[in-house]
């Protein structure tokens, strides 16, 4: 997993390298939002197969873009179900907007709401899901509920809050047999 990249370059050349190493040998690279433009995804898909989830800000950058990343799939979507390794993922940008709202604190922390956190997922999901991907914040949090693994890869290039001015991050989820086990990893500053 990976977000809040912000890639700006019309070509993708601004996709840092140590990045594209590091996402070596994954069978997929899920983008959270805030990729910026299409061409940050073609680059990350020289690596393994990519799908993203939108935002509003990409929306509005990939333009004209959008209609063909929709109808191929690969960008689809303000959330997603994916399944992988017989566990159900849910992926969105922003997991404090929607009702009723889990909140994150100081970008490093989660407020769940009353209600039952199955009941509140699966509301926000359309189904019960086992993981939860989310973004927003450009600081990597990993997170047990109820059941439930949350976690946030922080951002690669822009790390924010308590990461500021360290290395930036990506999450890798390894998947089996309904099993999960997810890393933070630093990448190499520039």
């Amino acid at each position: 997993f990976l977000s809040d990249t912000h890639f700006m370059k019309p070509n993708g050349s601004d996709v840092p390298k140590g990045l594209l190493k590091a996402l070596r040998g994954v069978d997929l690279i899920v983008h959270l939002g805030h990729v910026s433009v299409p061409a940050a995804l073609d680059k990350l898909e020289t690596v393994a197969p990519v799908i993203a989830v939108q935002t509003p800000l990409d929306d509005r950058i990939f333009g004209d873009a959008l209609a063909a990343e929709q109808k191929s799939g690969r960008t689809a979507g303000f959330q997603r179900v994916i399944e992988a390794g017989g566990l159900l993922i849910g992926l969105v940008h922003n997991l404090a907007a929607g009702t009723p709202k889990i909140a994150v604190l100081d970008m490093e922390r989660l407020r769940f709401p009353t209600k039952p956190l199955r009941t509140v997922l699966s509301s926000r999901f359309g189904r019960s899901v086992d993981i939860v991907a989310f973004a927003n914040t450009h600081a990597d949090i990993v997170a047990y509920r109820d059941g439930v693994l949350f976690i946030n890869p922080g951002s690669p290039n822009l790390p924010g809050g308590p990461r500021k001015g360290r290395p930036g991050t990506i999450a890798v989820l390894d998947v089996a047999r309904g099993t999960a086990h997810v890393e933070i990893v630093e990448l190499p500053r520039r």
